[in-house]
């Protein structure tokens, strides 16, 4: 299993390449969100799809996943 660490912001400006390494592995992937402390609705978007498509993000605080539900979201994160 590789795990991608995501860096204390998922932005706009980073979102991409994330989503770039996520598409571009052929093996199963673990997404580390310990760090995240700031995020926009593009990095939203991009961890709202990625829980709905089973992939596992580890480490997401509740602080993120009430940030994510206050906008009308939800995330379950760490699916173990």
């Amino acid at each position: 299993m590789i795990v991608l660490t995501v860096e204390k912001e998922l932005k706009i400006k980073n979102v991409a390449t994330l989503w770039k390494q996520i598409r571009e592995s052929e093996e199963q992937l673990e997404v580390n969100c310990s760090a995240l402390e700031k995020i926009d609705g593009a990095g939203m978007q991009l961890l709202i799809y990625l829980d709905k498509q089973e992939y596992r993000l580890a480490g997401l605080s509740d602080q993120m996943k009430d940030k994510i539900k206050s906008k009308g979201y939800s995330v379950i994160g760490d699916k173990t």
